[in-house]
């Protein structure tokens, strides 16, 4: 919309596709599946490199760091156990008569021995994945293994039909991982870009060992040795490949979050990579070992069947369910098939599974190597936005194959054409049904990265449960429709599920993704409808300030810059109710601050910042030395600010304002917290005179961000926000363009409260003044030290004035009485609690330290006494109601406490002696020190901080000067020529 430089807003839908899920790490896994895929400071497309980009933690026993030589035995010993556990799964259909004649049953019921294995084995798997989540995939993979063992041994001495049924069952238990703990491993293992390469071995493993096993078993029962040794061989196998796990199959769950960084002379550093890692002793015991302390195996459980509710795992489950059944089917009528109309021997018909086996092996460059590089084009087309659903595309081919081989075997058999044609087209339907099962679970996966194993719980369960009944019919299906009629009816569904099913999911993952906005105070929905601008959207804001830059605005003086600054303030000023209103809902600051302090402010912004815009003045020189020296002030260019959510008019008017003083054009992105004021005020720039693109308003999130902060195009970026996003600005900023930056990045300001100080205004200021939009301000003095002299009383008198404010917590913040709201949404109450349940371990809970009321986002005002100095309520930056009490002895004791801190912001000081006030606010290294009085930011004054609280001015002539650059010029007034 920017690029129509009739409007000021941009809030274009997107065009990177991010439909999907909720929100994982920031900058890296925006939504379930979205991974950005560009390097987060220079914006290089990652095609190549090893693990760049998706490593987690810098721990060389990280299995995504262990050399490639330990990765892949693990592998192998995933798809050892898989072929093994499909091996069994799969090994009667060839010699289903035999064992009617056996137990003397028909061949529906013998037809049971596979049905209820493949139930069992869909089934066992609600335990098998929570204790790969909770105890790990070693345990899962070894006991899986010795429940196989056990249950061929039982088949192969089993008298009766009950008994062998029992077996089977058994034998599905044990063989359940093999649907679930593969795909598990791979995400352990092997970055995004490697995956799907990966996942398609691990589907031929699944796939090629059930055709391996009707082979060997179907030549076993042909042959003197007879079927149950069949089993007497799967056993010795099951053994030796438990020995062979013992030593190569180590633990591969790593809790990332408690990974603690490593040094050692095998680990090679270079730009994030580490390779040559390796597994650590305690990573092969053999004995369960907890693996999250965070989770227990019913709400493991409860997780894994919470995906039952996500389309996209819904969707990849029928795409695998009903391909693994055309494969399922076509497996268990080979006996009749063969047999009956083509007078088959057992081992004959098994060795048809040869056409199935070198139909997978073909399919598996389709699913994994062809499927990685549409989606790795893909992604790049889309600017380094790798989205699930980029796999989607190589369904094409790999359904179409489907769809052939059940034609071509259907149709053959029916006419009686020789056997050779419907192997072949077996070997198509072999090639179609793994590399769609392949293509159709790693879109799940990628999704739900984090719980790839409960996508295959919920897709085995799905698929095992519909095969338990295709498995019992399907028999009886083809002799009462024929091959033919069944084959087509089976091909059809193929192609329903590739046309109406699948291009109806790719649109929808492909439709602009909107953020929802939701008032803190009932939780109810404001809107859905807030765009997100993506990399096309934030390249037509900046054009369109190029071009105004460069066009009309250039041509501004001063003083017209300054009619249309003043025009705007005394718009914002006539419509402040609206703006205050929308501001409220968004966000929960009481209507009565933001009238009263907000928005005023921001009007007196903009008239101090019109002020300077014709008094910009340089430097000159004395020409002394023949010389005269000018030193002037320039505008950057194209400015970008990044706003937090707790002062949007604040921060809108110290990055916009002097901004636009000094001559600049302008792109403001409010945080997805609260951007509705933002962008209805925008409309009040074109009102005010402003050209067309001078000011671009867009509404993000966390992506759009980081897209303003790579641009190469913007001169300058300032933002407000958390430490961690600081650092990813200014490494983004740095290695794009080395675009300006300046940082306010949040602070643990102290408040020093000495026996002599006024006791009521220091009283005053410490619990209402810190209570300010509930404690959510950057500069609040979250840390108060009281001089042991006063404070008992003066401890007594916070904790009284806290309760006070706490009677009336809960009262609707559009009510102009309302003194103190809720916190900004759910995801700051979460974090808040967070910090007040640290506070309970390790100090002493004075008032408060709950939340209010299961409705809206309350927490009561609460006070911590005496806090350990290494806990997270006393370090950090809480940004709610929570303050932090000390008492200290003397001024040099209190110094050094306040200085204990990353921060730096600001600092208050309460005395009557004012030598001391000066001798401490020297000695404390805070950017901002307020004596007798709170950190309030004034219009004159710079304001930022020190240490990580930040870099860079905002306010005053510093911030103006912030928004320059710096030209010298020298002229020669005694020029001399040499010729």
């Amino acid at each position: 919309m920017a690029a129509d430089e009739k409007m000021t807003i941009v809030a274009a839908p997107s065009n990177l596709s991010i439909a999907h899920g909720t929100p994982e790490v920031y900058d890296h896994d925006l939504v379930p599946g979205t991974v950005l895929m560009i390097d987060r400071a220079t914006g290089e497309f990652l095609m190549h490199g090893d693990e760049k980009g998706h490593r987690a933690s810098n721990d060389a026993h990280d299995p995504l760091n262990w050399s490639p030589l330990w990765k892949y035995a693990s592998f192998s010993c995933s798809m050892l156990y898989t072929a093994l556990g499909c091996w069994v799964s799969l090994s009667l259909s060839p010699f289903y008569f035999i064992l009617a004649a056996e137990f003397d049953k028909d061949i529906n019921t013998i037809a049971w021995l596979t049905s209820a294995l493949v139930l069992a084995l869909g089934y066992v798997n609600l335990i098998t994945v929570p204790v790969a989540v909770c105890y790990g995939r070693r345990t899962a993979y070894l006991w899986s293994t010795v429940v196989i063992l056990v249950s061929c041994i039982w088949a192969a001495v089993a008298k009766g039909y009950g008994s062998f049924l029992g077996s089977r069952i058994l034998m599905g238990a044990g063989a359940a991982g093999i649907e679930t703990l593969g795909p598990i491993t791979i995400v352990d293992l092997f970055s995004l870009r490697k995956r799907g390469t990966f996942s398609s071995l691990y589907f031929f493993s699944l796939f090629a060992g059930g055709n391996a096993g009707a082979i060997l078993s179907g030549a076993i029962a042909d042959s003197s040795l007879g079927w149950r040794w069949f089993f007497w061989i799967t056993c010795i196998i099951a053994g030796v490949l438990f020995i062979i796990m013992l030593f190569l199959m180590p633990e591969t769950a790593f809790n990332r979050e408690e990974a603690i960084t490593t040094v050692a002379t095998d680990i090679v550093q270079d730009d994030h990579i580490i390779i040559h890692g390796r597994p650590t002793k305690a990573m092969f015991s053999i004995l369960p070992r907890f693996i999250r302390s965070d989770m227990t195996f019913i709400k493991a459980l409860k997780r894994s069947l919470s995906l039952l509710a996500a389309p996209t795992v819904l969707y990849a489950s029928i795409m695998f369910t009903f391909f693994a059944i055309f494969y399922l089917v076509s497996q268990i009528a080979q006996a009749q098939i063969f047999a009956v109309n083509y007078g088959f021997t057992t081992l004959q018909t098994s060795l048809t599974n040869f056409a199935f086996l070198i139909g997978q092996i073909l399919g598996i460059p389709i699913s994994g190597w062809v499927s990685d590089r549409i989606s790795m084009w893909a992604t790049k087309n889309n600017k380094g936005v790798r989205e699930p659903e980029m796999r989607l595309p190589a369904l094409a081919p790999t359904g179409l194959l489907t769809v052939i081989g059940l034609v071509m075997s259907g149709v053959s058999i029916q006419q009686k054409a020789h056997w050779i044609i419907p192997v072949i087209g077996f070997g198509f339907l072999g090639m179609g049904t793994v590399a769609t099962c392949s293509v159709a679970i790693n879109y799940g996966v990628d999704c739900h990265k984090s719980q790839a194993g409960e996508v295959m719980l919920i897709a085995t369960i799905i698929k095992n449960t519909l095969s338990f009944g295709f498995a019992y019919f399907c028999n009886d299906w083809f002799a009462r429709q024929g091959f033919q009629t069944s084959f087509l009816i089976l091909a059809g569904a193929a192609i329903f599920l590739l046309t109406f099913v699948t291009i109806p999911m790719y649109v929808e993952s492909s439709s602009p993704e909107r953020l929802t906005v939701r008032n803190p105070y009932d939780d109810s929905v404001i809107t859905s409808d807030v765009h997100i601008a993506g990399e096309k959207e934030i390249n037509a804001a900046v054009t369109a300030a190029r071009n105004a830059l460069s066009g009309p605005w250039s041509k501004f003086m001063g003083a017209q810059r300054s009619e249309c600054m003043l025009k705007f303030a005394d718009l914002v000023e006539k419509n402040m109710d609206e703006l205050a209103r929308l501001e409220t809902i968004s966000m929960g600051k009481p209507i009565s601050m933001l009238l009263g302090f907000d928005i005023p402010h921001m009007i007196g912004c903009y008239k101090y910042y019109a002020g300077w815009a014709d008094k910009i003045e340089g430097d000159a020189f004395d020409a002394d030395d023949g010389v005269y020296k000018i030193v002037q002030h320039e505008p950057l260019g194209v400015c970008a600010g990044v706003a937090s959510w707790n002062a949007t008019f604040l921060y809108a008017a110290w990055k916009i304002a002097p901004a636009l003083a000094a001559g600049n054009v302008f792109v403001f992105k409010a945080s997805e917290k609260a951007p509705l004021a933002m962008l209805a005020m925008a409309r009040f720039y074109k009102e005010a005179g402003f050209p067309p693109g001078v000011v671009q308003f867009v509404s993000g999130d966390g992506l759009t961000g980081s897209l303003l902060s790579l641009h190469k195009l913007i001169a300058k970026i300032s933002v407000t926000g958390s430490i961690g996003a600081g650092i990813k600005v200014q490494e983004q900023a740095t290695k794009s363009n080395l675009k300006k930056v300046v940082l306010e990045l949040g602070g643990k300001s102290p408040a020093i409260v000495f026996s002599d100080a006024n006791f009521d205004l220091a009283l005053g200021n410490c619990s209402h003044g810190f209570l300010v939009n509930t404690g959510q301000i950057c500069a609040a003095a979250s840390r108060v030290y009281v001089q042991e002299d006063i404070a008992s009383r003066f401890i007594e008198g916070l904790k009284g004035e806290f309760e006070k404010a706490a009677l009336a917590l809960g009262a609707d913040p559009l009510e102009k009485t309302t003194s103190l709201g809720p916190l900004a949404d759910k995801m700051q109450l979460e974090r808040v609690l967070s910090f007040i349940d640290d506070g309970k371990k390790r100090a002493k809970l004075l008032t408060g330290g709950k939340r209010r009321g299961e409705k809206g986002c309350f927490v009561e005002p609460t006070i911590f006494l005496d806090p350990e100095n290494d806990s997270l309520c006393y370090k950090e930056e809480i940004f709610g109601p929570v303050l932090i009490v000390k008492t200290f002895k003397t001024e040099e004791e209190v110094i050094t406490l306040a200085n204990d801190t990353l921060f730096g912001l600001a600092a208050c000081i309460y005395t009557s002696n004012i030598d001391r006030a000066l001798r401490v606010t020297s000695a404390v290294d805070s950017g901002s020190v307020h004596i007798n009085g709170v950190a309030i930011p004034k219009y004159n004054t710079p304001f930022g901080g020190f240490k990580q609280s930040g870099i860079g001015k905002e306010l005053g002539k510093y911030g103006l000067l912030e928004y320059m650059k710096t030209k010298t010029v020298h002229i020669n007034i005694q020029p001399q020529s040499d010729l």
